[in-house]
């Protein structure tokens, strides 16, 4: 540890800032291709799952630093993602937290990718890494057989996997999620999961050999609303909706207001899915929080208690105003779904995932008991 934060500290000391073009600049470029969310979506193998996006290439553009790669020195590509704790978010970082070795050892990192996301469902995580065209991937396939992987085959995709051994350098620094890995060298594409069943149901869904999920149409109308995002959560089912429905403060001390607001939330209704995300417009980040419920009436109906419960409601974690953390720039109905954009408290919107991974999105709870 101590040897990863000296590089830290000679990253900030060392490197210069890159001058960075204007953020209104990138935006109005949007230079990211508008279908990267919906393409990493259209992968999610079940209903229910839920996921965490990136897009490397938009958070590069924003900090000026487009060229970056794995071969750029190991100073700036700490640099880039300790500055993007001020005023970015990367929801889903595949290993970045061992960036002294990624590149070392696997001879890519997150640098080298257009974006990625982080699958969650009943299983064990599993990523889909969309790498930068023109990318060599013989290295990285090197390295898996060097290393003892065994080669297979599934739709036509090979899929390199081995048993866990940590007896390996490589491995303490790696992850699980490298032990199963298929290499779509043609699509510009990693999937990883420590669970081999994870990678062969992402790549039943590549493939299109399996039926899609039934939450798949309400997933493709959020990706919709939120349109280009740097980074974005999407949970998909109904149980996304009780996830975020706080439990009764009966029995506890709790102010008038959170009872009040637990009362409201018995008169909404569940929606499909949840999603949430930021992008810069201008000098500022934009949140977007989204909710689609299949019909627009319902969603009419819950408008109202869903924007007091933001503009007036409590965090049920820290028991401050969401209104400290942020405020709504505008509210409505779009098609059949439940759009509020934001803007965020410190213009960090790392807030917007801090709300989610905490189970703190009163606002996008659903009909308590």
């Amino acid at each position: 540890m101590r040897r990863t934060a000296t590089i830290v500290l000679c990253a900030l000391c060392l490197v210069p800032r890159w001058t960075p073009v204007s953020r209104a600049a990138a935006m109005d470029r949007t230079a990211a291709p508008v279908g990267d969310l919906a393409q990493a979506l259209s992968m999610i193998p079940t209903t229910g799952a839920s996921v965490y996006f990136t897009d490397w290439t938009l958070l590069k553009q924003y900090k000026g630093a487009s060229n970056l790669t794995s071969q750029s020195p190991l100073a700036a590509r700490i640099h880039f993602l300790l500055s993007l704790e001020r005023d970015q978010a990367a929801p889903s970082a595949y290993n970045a937290e061992y960036t002294e070795y990624q590149a070392r050892d696997w001879s890519w990192d997150f640098a080298d990718l257009l974006w990625e996301e982080n699958l969650l469902g009943d299983g064990p995580p599993a990523y889909v890494l969309r790498f930068r065209d023109g990318f060599d991937f013989a290295p990285v396939i090197a390295h898996f057989l060097k290393r003892g992987f065994a080669r297979s085959m599934y739709h036509g995709f090979p899929v390199y996997s081995r048993g866990q051994d940590f007896t390996q350098s490589w491995a303490l620094t790696s992850g699980f999620a490298i032990y199963n890995t298929a290499v779509l060298a043609n699509r510009h594409l990693l999937v990883l999961s420590s669970s081999g069943s994870m990678v062969r149901a992402i790549l039943d869904s590549i493939a299109k050999v399996a039926p899609a999920p039934s939450d798949a149409t309400a997933i493709q109308a959020t990706t919709a609303y939120l349109g280009i995002v740097a980074g974005a959560f999407v949970g998909a089912g109904a149980a996304m909706c009780s996830v975020y429905s706080p439990r009764s403060p009966t029995g506890e001390r709790a102010p008038a207001a959170i009872t009040h607001q637990f009362n409201q939330l018995k008169r909404v209704h569940p929606y499909v899915v949840f999603a949430t995300g930021y992008r810069d417009v201008g000098a500022r980040p934009l949140g977007l929080s989204v909710m689609e419920y299949g019909d627009a009436n319902t969603a009419r109906q819950d408008l109202p208690i869903r924007r007091d419960i933001v503009a007036h409601g409590y965090s049920l974690v820290t028991r401050q105003l969401y209104s400290s953390l942020l405020t709504i720039a505008n509210s409505g109905v779009e098609g059949a779904a439940l759009v509020f954009r934001f803007h965020l408290a410190r213009d960090r919107p790392a807030i917007l995932f801090d709300l989610v991974n905490t189970r703190d999105v009163a606002y996008a709870g659903c009909p308590t008991t």
